[in-house]
């Protein structure tokens, strides 16, 4: 689904990590440079994946804003989004095939960004890690250390809504 280059893009898969989501093989990516696009996709048929769904922070060609890992658990994808912070998509609202093109993905949530920061200046700072264990968000800030946040949503502690990817 991503794990090769991408020349209309100019990127390169940095992550990709997949989970069953109600009984469909969803598996997700991102590029960290180039077009900085989250993108889900149906590969419950690995001969056929399917493009269901793109995000990106700031749309369109020459975006500086980098995203770099991200991690599923629960159904949601946690994604870490440099000096944007972290979004959180939930995945179990993603509907069939897209009738029209490809859907754009909309967060649920969105932690971080420090209105400081210019993310064209600063691209590579602040939030580049989001791991879950048992339901709590543990942020690795480039500039300020370990941050632990919970998320509402999120009953904790909970094991099964821990990271492994």
């Amino acid at each position: 689904a991503g794990g090769i280059a991408n020349p209309v893009e100019g990127a390169y898969t940095h992550t990709i990590q997949a989970q069953w989501i109600n009984g469909r093989r969803l598996v997700a990516t991102i590029g960290e440079v180039g077009a900085n696009a989250l993108k889900v996709y149906d590969a419950t048929n690995l001969m056929a994946p399917l493009l269901l769904a793109v995000y990106q922070a700031e749309p369109g060609p020459g975006s500086t804003a980098p995203e770099h890992n991200f991690n599923i658990a629960g159904g949601k994808l946690y994604l870490s989004y440099y000096t944007l912070g972290v979004y959180i998509f939930d995945l179990t609202q993603l509907s069939g095939i897209p009738v029209l093109g490809t859907a754009e993905l909309t967060p649920v949530a969105h932690y971080g960004n420090n209105p400081e920061s210019a993310p064209t200046a600063l691209a590579f700072a602040e939030i580049w890690d989001t791991v879950l264990q048992d339901g709590l968000l543990y942020l690795s800030n480039i500039d300020g250390g370990l941050f632990v946040v919970g998320y509402g949503c999120n009953a904790v502690p909970d094991p099964a809504l821990t990271s492994t990817g």
